[in-house]
């Protein structure tokens, strides 16, 4: 469903009560997968629709345009993910002037009481809300008591190294391309997704034809070569999407490409983002506009600038033996 706005919300209104949680969720950390786990269960015991109140942009996004703003999921993507995770209603609100100009106590009345018909709330031990963040559990607390409206709070989810957040995530992706680790908070491979574009045909000229990616709104991580897998729509199906918490069984084991190919672009900086899929017949030619997702599960290498072709070539491969070593328990795809 599109992102709606206050007013769209608050005329249609929902047609049953429901249980709420209200935040981002990018990336579906286990922190945020612990909160919809709750949500569920508080679903269940009031007989209420499992609900999810997001924004669209990101409220730093809206506040500080002028700043990038790293998504680790496109808004389409965190649509879908809601519903894998057992969401019945993800509702997105635009995020405006107007609605960052709500106070506390008007975000409950208007939104919370009148147009989501909360009977239960889930939110996080930091959560704050309402104009200038003023509001926070105490104050969600002390509203919800007069409606019979239950709240649940949910404490911080840690790992040894710290706090669960998104943050912490691209932090990860951006300063180390750190997949792996990612993947553990995550609790699943972090995915790029977009469709198959038109591509020089270079690699196919070196024996390692690839997939060129067309990405979505959503991040990439840092520059480098890494190992994970590559699922592609069936041909009856093309505009079919991936799947955000589990890797699909049709995935196939890659070497991924991110940068801007120094060896054979000397002056272009656009970054590229492209595949080699292990054990592919070297004449397949996968239409363009074909919807893909790379998985991506363990960074081999930097990206880096050869004297020439065969040099490059010879690196390949060496980072094609060392995604088979990475995935050689598996059972082949």
């Amino acid at each position: 469903m599109p992102a709606i706005s206050l007013e769209q919300l608050v005329a249609q209104g929902l047609s049953n009560s429901s249980a709420v949680t209200i935040g981002n969720y990018d990336g579906f950390h286990l922190g945020h997968q612990a909160l919809l786990t709750e949500l569920r269960r508080l679903a269940q015991k009031h007989a209420a629709v499992a609900t999810t109140l997001s924004f669209d942009p990101h409220p730093a996004q809206f506040f500080r345009p002028q700043e990038p703003f790293a998504r680790l999921l496109s808004a389409a993507q965190r649509q879908r993910g809601f519903l894998e995770l057992g969401v019945e209603q993800p509702v997105t609100l635009k995020f405006d002037a107007t609605i960052s100009k709500l106070s506390a106590e008007e975000f409950f009345e208007k939104v919370l009481r009148q147009a989501l018909r909360a009977k239960a709330i889930v939110v996080g031990h930091d959560f704050c809300f309402g104009a200038g963040r003023h509001g926070d559990v105490k104050l969600l607390g002390d509203l919800c008591a007069p409606h019979d409206i239950e709240l649940m709070v949910i404490g911080s989810q840690r790992d040894t190294n710290g706090q669960l957040s998104s943050t912490r995530v691209r932090r990860l992706l951006q300063n180390d391309g750190d997949v792996a680790t990612a993947a553990q908070l995550l609790g699943r491979p972090f995915l790029l997704e977009g469709v198959i574009a038109p591509g020089q045909q270079l690699g196919r000229k070196i024996g390692f034809p690839t997939l060129n990616l067309r990405m979505l709104d959503q991040m990439t991580p840092r520059y480098g070569v890494y190992a994970g897998h590559v699922w592609m729509a069936p041909a009856n199906e093309p505009e079919l999407a991936p799947t955000i918490m589990r890797l699909p069984s049709a995935a196939r084991t890659a070497v991924f490409n991110i940068g801007v190919r120094p060896t054979v672009n000397e002056t272009e900086r656009k970054t590229h983002i492209e595949a080699h899929i292990l054990d592919w017949p070297a004449s397949f030619e996968p239409p363009a506009n074909r919807r893909v997702g790379f998985y991506l599960v363990q960074r081999l290498r930097d990206e880096m600038k050869f004297a020439g072709l065969e040099e490059l070539k010879t690196q390949i491969a060496n980072d094609v033996v060392s995604a088979r070593e990475i995935f050689a328990d598996e059972v082949p795809r």
